[in-house]
This record gives structure tokens, sequence and C-alpha cells, in this order.
């Protein structure tokens, strides 16, 4: 369920963009100078309507959950904090390198249409932002620091970290065990049936894991990294403009994550979450942490806080910008085969002239109410 309070906007945009642009290039190349400039009037002013552009705003998240094993309260406890497992020896060999995790998620399904398919989605802008509820605890960094910087001093690829601080890092979220985005409950298991109780591990097995954009798009659970000794590139890294390097962190400060939504695995992950109708999170980051006691570490909000029941303060929120296509394939595609080609063809002749006053008109690839030269030139502009 959507909380209320979330709100989304609509407004047409005139897309079409790749295939109006493979028309302009067929134009240019099989016509003359003069006939492809009239053609690409003609294109210019008749191509619809055909994506919907929504701003959505989540003033608080479907479910956030501190993914730690010994969360007695999954779903319900009043923060999440994030951590790193370490001890005076270094990193506990028992648990994973990145302990404690938030787990944040939005139902998209009501605002962004779900189900079109992962290419009908294209996002424009996203970000999160998360409230402190810690007081001067952890420094401001909103840099990413390298895994060498963990290891221990006696280590040959050890390297001093190079600023203050420890950055705050959103990822995108994998899941075991069979469960995914859209299934997983808020109190869900931590994990299928282990125990976190020495002398067992409990090591790569949380139910939820954090994942990154890294070069490949690999779903790979990055909350060892250190151990596996690799830079994991996160979705976005928390800032807030009025803070500077090392600066600590004042309580209810607000960190904001931008969502680097150019980088194509970023963006694969956010279309496919759209099209799934659930968009998940986790942020996963190493501060240090001593058992059962505080350590200098964030803790957030979470939607169950009284605090943000009584709008004192926020939990999490997203914002983003999707330009949705409402006829998502190839434009063309008349039989729906996946591709442009001779049966698309024979469609679109059979359908030549105005469109009926009632009923489809699938050929009508331009939406001006016939099929004519202009929806001839977008099919053969997408053969294949």
């Amino acid at each position: 369920m959507v909380l209320a309070g979330n709100q989304f906007h609509t407004r047409q945009l005139a897309t079409r963009r790749h295939a109006k642009e493979s028309a302009v290039r067929l134009i240019r190349s099989h016509h003359s100078p003069r006939l492809g400039a009239a053609c690409l009037a003609v294109i210019s002013l008749s191509f619809p309507a055909g994506a919907d552009v929504n701003d959505v705003s989540f003033d608080e998240p479907t479910l956030d959950r501190w993914m730690y094993p010994f969360n007695a309260n999954p779903g319900f406890q009043w923060f999440a904090s994030v951590f790193g497992a370490l001890t005076n020896e270094g990193f506990d060999p028992n648990f994973d390198n990145r302990d404690g995790q938030m787990l944040i998620g939005f139902d998209t399904s009501p605002f962004v249409g779900p189900g079109l398919g992962p290419d009908a989605y294209t996002i424009t802008s996203a970000h999160v932002t998360l409230t402190v509820m810690t007081d001067e605890s952890f420094a401001y960094d909103p840099t990413v620091d390298p895994y060498t910087s963990w290891l221990p001093t006696g280590d040959p690829d050890f390297e001093a970290d190079r600023d203050a601080g420890r950055p705050v890092e959103l990822f995108g979220a994998g899941f075991r065990y069979g469960w995914s985005a859209p299934t997983f409950p808020e109190d869900g298991p931590y994990c299928d049936g282990c125990s976190c109780f020495p002398p067992n591990s409990c090591k790569y097995q949380r139910s939820v894991y954090p994942t990154d954009s890294n070069p490949t798009c690999e779903d790979r659970d990055i909350s060892n990294n250190i151990d596996e000794r690799f830079d994991p590139l996160p979705f976005g890294i928390g800032s807030n403009d009025q803070l500077m390097q090392g600066d600590p962190v004042p309580l209810d400060t607000e960190l904001t994550f931008e969502i680097d939504v150019t980088d194509p695995c970023v963006q694969a992950y956010l279309q496919q979450a759209l099209d799934e109708g659930m968009l998940d999170f986790v942020v996963a980051s190493i501060f240090p942490a001593v058992k059962q006691q505080e350590g200098t570490f964030p803790k957030f909000y979470t939607k169950e806080n009284p605090l943000v029941k009584f709008d004192f303060v926020s939990a999490g929120r997203l914002d983003m910008t999707v330009e949705v296509d409402d006829r998502p394939g190839p434009l063309g595609d008349l039989d729906g085969d996946g591709t442009v080609g001779i049966i698309d063809l024979l469609i679109l002749l059979s359908q030549w002239g105005p469109c009926p006053p009632k009923g489809q008109c699938p050929a009508d690839l331009n939406e001006d109410g016939s099929v004519g030269i202009i929806d001839l030139l977008i099919l053969l502009a997408n053969w294949g």
C-alpha cells in the first residue's frame, strides 16, 4: 500500500524520439533535399504525445527495515543503523563486513503503471532522502573510500583514508531464497532458517543484500567487498550542502542520495523495478561499531518512529521523474512479434486511409487520424 501523502503529477511530452530520428535518417538518405525538408516538416507537426512524464514524490516509504541479524523487531523498529562488523583484530569472520544495513522500498505501481516491459521506462532523475537520528556520531564524507583504507595496517595493500569521515552509500537490492522486490514483506526473514549465533557463520545469508552498478551489471552481493578486495560502485552517496568534509553530522540532518541515472546499469535496475512495480534500495556502509553499544555510526528514522508519525521529522523519501512510453517495442510492430517486417507492412497497407470513427487503428503510427505516407516511413525506418 502506498501511504497517504505520496503524490504524482503527469504531463504529456512529445516523444517517439527513436522512431522520429530513424525516419529522419531514412528520408535524408532516400529523398531529395526539397522533398526531405517537406517530409521532416510533416513529421515534426504530426508526431503524437506518445509518452507520459511522471513526476513521482513519496513522502515516506512503503517499507523500511533494519536488516541486521539480531533485529528482534523486524519491520517495526524505530530506526535503522548502518555499520561494519569490526573488531580490534579487523572484520569479524562470522558476519558480513557491512553488518548493519537498511532496506527501503517504494510501491510505484499506482503511480507508474507496471508490466509494460523495462524498455518502456526512462528515468531522467531520481533521489532518495534519509533523516539522521543520531547527533554528531559520525563525520560527513560525500566521497567514496577505497576498500584498501579498511585493510589492516600491516597489509601490503593498505592505504590510509585520504579524507575525514566515511560515506553513507545507497545501493540496489538483490534477493535470495526466491524472494523479489514485489514479494519480500517489511517483516520478512533476515535469512532462510540460518543461525547467526556462534559457532555458526552469518556471512552471505541475508535474504536482501546490497548490489551495485558494476561494469557488467552483475547482480552481486557487495556486503563483503573488503574480504573480496574490490570497490563497489554505489547508486548514490549521502550528501548535504550545509556540511563540509569531516563535519560531525547533527541530529535531524537530511542526507540526499542523487542516483546516477546516466549509469546504464543503474538505469536498467530502475527500469526493471518500475516494470515490477516495487523499487527497493539498500543503505550499506562501513562504520566502526562496538557490540551492544553505541558507536560512531549513523541511525536513520523509519516510518514507524513516533516523531515521524507526528510529522516532526521525515522518514525516507523518494523523488523521481520517469518517461513512460505507452507503446513499448518498435513502432510498426503491428503483429506484436517483436520485429517489423512484411506482415506488419501488409497490415499497414490494408488499413490505408482514414481511420474508422470507432475502434482501433493500430497502423496509424503517428496518430493523426489516418494511415498514410508518414506511417509507412516510420514503419520502414524501424524495419527489422
